[in-house]
């Protein structure tokens, strides 16, 4: 059929079989374009619950047509092959589509506003796609991989089209946008090109840095310089259709040196056809809006797309009825390849993973940091011999049934992770590390690597760590390989507050793009509860009944006597669920009680101190019952119980087995470790009645419940009076010892090998002096001697900022003991050492950043060093390598005594850093509203102008508080310190004068501080 007049549209009710064509947009003004290209637009029909596209149904000509665009935000070739996917899933009659919108072209074969279209030659596809291509020696490329040609029957209309063409002298698109300009007079200005639309091709070797910036490269050529080029068409807008590849990017890659180093057979770059070909048969067209490079240009958009969605229309006046009856449908297709994979997936089990392969081994170890299987695998088997003991156990059992059942119910492959939060992990546990310990757990089960992991891999390699907002970008297209994803999460509760509500606020908008099903326990708190007011909930609680079969299942266990006295058992089982009310833990904590008791009077003497109900009490009583049990036995048993309590409760993160057997093992004041004091942990386990579990298969030694963190945490006094100090002392006498006296190691490989011979030395380089500030013994000759020592010193700065910073163990950081005391917040060294040798000290400078110790105080808000120090005479405006004083720091993290301070001994407030940043843009940056009230009542200005344009900073009392500035006293995520815009502030706080509205001004910080901290490794040799 040529251009015939489209045949009338019938009145019946349509059925979704009635659609036969598919057209898929990327963007939303693609979809504006495809719509206004309908003869007619057909009412909605109702979709499954499963398939979260939106449509819009119409018809040209005598094709009925089915739109549907990619959700807002998300672009690239998994995203559309998952729209595309519940497409044909939904309207399963569907033959074959179109992928229409913009895309960049190669010039001088194609100019802004030309249309491309994908078709197969000299042994190429229509589409190929970049990312399975490789790069050759001198900047060339090679094609490695292809993709599949367009349907038969659109090639053959796209034939009788250029025929067309050359006897009637032209295309019918110009037509077609004279009629918009009649039916919708609206889009005109947007979508019609006008005098403002400008065609400049720039050479290659020019670059554009930002708006404000012009190269200084002349333009490759301008308007009305375009030669004639092979299979090319000329119309009335001045544009061109071309037939010819396009090159599809999984990345968007504008790089300058691609134009001429391509083959001239490639026209055109666009980012989702690779996602489509192969699932969904289809011709890609794409209207040519900029040429692919730094020079990108949005003004051409909308024009490029309205050309490509006429071109578009005017090539379905060519494809025939008949011939599109006789397709195969798309659905056809995706249920052939289903077939395949399942006859192939026998064959698959025979074959290694490429999990196995080095690379992404190592991929999946630097995203996983916690060993969440382990704990999943700790907890099943609680699960098994105890069987409904709360939240943590019913998620193990929803996560057992996932991986058991689900493959089974369902033929599709289903991704399922999970998170067991700990309140020991906060450092951990940020909402960057649970995120990527997602997308690694969802990356382990497919059977290769998804290329975007690896990139990411590869960039946190050449030191630009990945955002936040990185991972969830590569968490949505991973979790699109997957028919469903389920995300479990466990006792949420137990995550840090700042980082719980980051993490909630990412995972859902994750689930909002992905559709992932999300599963969460937790105890009953509002913050967390407002986060789910619109989610389904279950209250869990024990049942009695549920009790008492775990009770009589527990009955072989306890004493014999019990067995043989029924009614001394069953009074046991009264009392015991009486006190309980419904909750698992204290059920278990009355069995462990009664597990080693030998008379009948001793279990009667239990049943007499039982505790009433109530919740809180109830666990308090519990657990004085189990202390005092503890007190009760031999002196070393108790002693021994008690360190091992000590250092569950006193950590500052969760321990290792290794880790806890050489730090219970450390005999204090003595120059070396001997193995021979390790302890049977085992043994040690059992002397704390319960208190204690110990897996030795996962190697997870922990308390048996968060409350019983609670409870000794709140009873440190009674029970564990010496906890900070015996935990501080073990660790400086472990830094002490002699083997590290030698100082820093040269290598990493080296540090690495001095980290695994000794496994508490990381611990103890980390976290050593926040214990000794909280025991207050800093002026003790043990920690005063470690001082003096500087080879242990030097030790243990390495692995402190390889850990804490990630600086390589072969840089000298130039630190001395005093920066470890500003940086830990150890005071009193500061008035034991003479007066004379602190005030030569003050002013030494770390060779890494130029930071003094009064930089460091400052920053982490030790108000006791900052005084010492200015009263000893340190400089308060000495700058480090950023530019930065101490105000500078103290002012960003919102320590307002430590800012005062430095005010009243007369600091600069208008020193501008290397980011032309003041103290108080950097309060108002994080919203420190009583650190910027104090700037402006000691008369700070209010800046006015930077380089970068206006920056204005009004009203204090407008700015949003926040109140989460601390003291530091536990050790941080390591790259923390060069992750500056990951906070819940993205920019600039900017109030204007009047008071009219706040705006963000974008700035990546953490990029330009990380530049500038690799440029001063650079500058020693590394």
């Amino acid at each position: 059929m040529s251009g015939n007049t489209p045949q009338p549209v019938t009145s019946s009710p349509r059925t979704h079989k009635d659609y036969t064509v598919g057209w898929v947009c990327a963007l939303p003004l693609e979809r504006t374009a495809a719509v206004v290209m309908l003869d007619v637009q057909h009412p909605r029909l109702e979709i499954p619950a499963a398939d979260r596209n939106a449509y819009t149904l119409g018809s040209i000509g005598e094709h009925n047509i089915v739109i549907a665009c990619l959700p807002k935000g998300m672009i690239g070739n998994n995203n559309a092959a998952a729209v595309a996917t519940q497409m044909v899933m939904t309207f399963t009659n569907v033959k074959f589509g179109f992928m229409v919108g913009i895309g960049g072209g190669i010039p001088p074969a194609v100019r802004l506003g030309d249309v491309v279209v994908g078709t197969p030659g000299d042994g190429y596809p229509g589409v190929i796609q970049w990312d399975m291509g490789k790069a050759v020696e001198g900047g060339g490329f090679q094609r490695t991989g292809a993709l599949d040609n367009p349907p038969r029957s659109l090639l053959a209309a796209l034939t009788e089209l250029e025929t067309a063409y050359d006897i009637n002298d032209g295309s019918k698109i110009p037509r077609y946008l004279a009629e918009l300009e009649i039916k919708q007079p609206n889009l005109v200005k947007k979508f019609l090109r006008n005098e403002s639309m400008k065609d400049i091709a720039f050479k290659a070797a020019a670059s554009h840095i930002g708006k404000s910036n012009a190269t200084s490269q002349p333009p490759l050529e301008e308007d009305g310089d375009k030669e004639e080029e092979d299979e090319e068409e000329e119309d009335e807008t001045g544009g061109c259709r071309h037939c010819d590849r396009t090159k599809t990017f999984k990345e968007n890659n504008r790089g300058m040196r691609i134009h001429f180093e391509l083959s001239r057979k490639v026209l055109c770059f666009e980012m989702e056809a690779a996602g489509l070909i192969n699932v969904f048969p289809c011709l890609v067209i794409r209207g040519i809006c900029d040429y692919a490079d730094s020079h990108k240009n949005k003004i051409w958009q909308p024009h490029a797309a309205i050309v490509a969605a006429a071109f578009a229309k005017e090539l379905l006046g060519y494809v025939q009825g008949v011939d599109v009856k006789l397709e195969n449908s798309a659905m056809d297709l995706i249920s052939g390849i289903g077939d395949q994979i399942y006859e192939a997936r026998a064959d698959i089990k025979l074959i290694h993973s490429n999990m196995d392969k080095e690379e992404n081994r190592q991929i999946i170890s630097w995203l996983s940091g916690t060993d969440y299987e382990s704990i999943h695998a700790d907890y099943r088997k609680r699960k098994m011999s105890r069987p409904g003991a709360g939240k943590t156990i019913i998620t193990t059992i929803v996560i057992d049934w996932l991986q058991e059942v689900m493959p089974h119910k369902d033929n599709s492959d289903i991704g399922i992770a999970h998170i067991y939060f700990n309140y020991k992990r906060h450092g951990e546990e940020t909402a960057e590390a649970v995120i990527a310990n997602l997308l690694g757990q969802l990356s382990r089960r497919l059977s290769s690597m998804p290329s975007s992991v690896k990139d990411l891999y590869e960039s946190d390699a050449k030191g630009q760590k990945p955002t936040i907002e990185q991972y969830l970008e590569t968490l949505s297209s991973v979790a699109a390989l997957y028919a469903k994803v389920f995300i479990l999460v466990d006792a949420l509760d137990e995550c840090h507050l700042g980082e719980r509500r980051r993490f909630l606020t990412e995972i859902f908008n994750f689930q909002t793009k992905s559709g992932a099903n999300l599963f969460v326990t937790s105890r009953d708190i509002p913050d967390i509860n407002e986060h789910f007011k619109k989610s389904l909930k279950i209250e869990i609680s024990g049942k009695e009944e549920d009790l008492q079969k775990y009770m009589e299942g527990s009955l072989p266990d306890l004493p014999r006597i019990l067995s043989q006295k029924p009614e001394l058992w069953e009074q046991i089982q009264r009392k015991t669920l009486e006190a309980a009310g419904g909750i698992f833990l204290l059920v278990t904590l009355r069995l462990e009680d009664l597990r080693n008791l030998v008379t009948e009077n001793e279990i009667l003497e239990v049943l007499k101190k039982g505790p009433g109900t109530g919740s809180d009490s109830v666990y308090h009583e519990a657990y004085d019952q189990i202390m005092t049990r503890i007190q009760g036995q031999h002196k070393n048993s108790f002693s021994r119980a008690r360190s091992l309590l000590s250092w569950l409760t006193g950590s500052k993160r969760q321990l290792t087995t290794q880790e806890l057997r050489h730090a219970l093992a450390v005999q204090v004041g003595r120059s070396r470790f001997d193995k021979k004091d390790i302890p049977d942990l085992g043994r040690l386990v059992s002397f704390c009645c319960g208190l204690v579990a110990f897996d030795e298969d996962s190697g997870i030694v922990r308390l048996v419940h968060y409350t019983a963190q609670d409870y000794l945490m709140e009873n440190q006094s009674e029970w564990l009076p010496n906890m900070e100090t015996e935990i501080a002392e073990s660790c400086v006498t472990y830094l002490s010892y002699n083997i590290f006296g030698t100082g820093a190691c040269d290598t990493r490989d080296a540090l690495h090998g001095r980290l695994r011979s000794n496994p508490l030395y990381e611990y103890a380089s980390v976290n050593w002096g926040y214990h000794v500030n909280a025991a207050a013994i800093g002026g003790k000759p043990l920690v005063m001697g470690f001082l003096e020592s500087q080879g242990p010193v030097s030790a243990s700065v390495e692995c402190l900022l390889y850990r804490e910073m990630d600086v390589p163990p072969y840089v000298d950081p130039g630190w001395i003991w005093m920066h470890l005391c500003a940086f830990f917040g150890i005071h009193e060294p500061l008035t034991v050492v003479d007066l004379a040798v602190v005030r030569a000290k003050t002013e030494t400078k770390s060779i890494l950043d130029g930071r003094t110790p009064l930089s460091w105080a400052a920053e982490n808000g030790h108000e006791t060093v900052v005084r010492l120090l200015i009263n000893a005479g340190a400089e308060i405006e000495t700058k480090d390598w950023y530019g930065r004083t101490p105000l500078s720091w103290a002012a960003e993290n919102g320590h307002e005594v430590v800012a005062r301070l430095l005010i009243n001994a007369g600091a600069e407030m208008e020193t501008k850093d290397g980011y032309e940043r003041t103290p108080l843009s950097w309060a108002v940056r994080n919203g420190y509203k009583t650190v910027v009230e104090l700037l402006l009542a000691a008369k700070a200005e209010i800046e006015r102008k930077r380089r970068s344009g206006s920056f204005i900073v009004g009203d204090p009392r407008r700015i949003q508080s926040n109140s989460t500035a601390t003291v530091r006293s536990g050790s941080r995520d390591r790259d923390q310190r060069y992750r500056r815009s990951n906070t819940t502030v993205s920019g600039d706080q900017i109030l204007d004068p009047a008071g009219e509205k706040a705006v963000a001004v974008a700035e990546k910080d953490r990029q330009i501080e990380r530049l500038r901290y690799q440029a001063q490794i650079s500058r020693y040799g590394v």
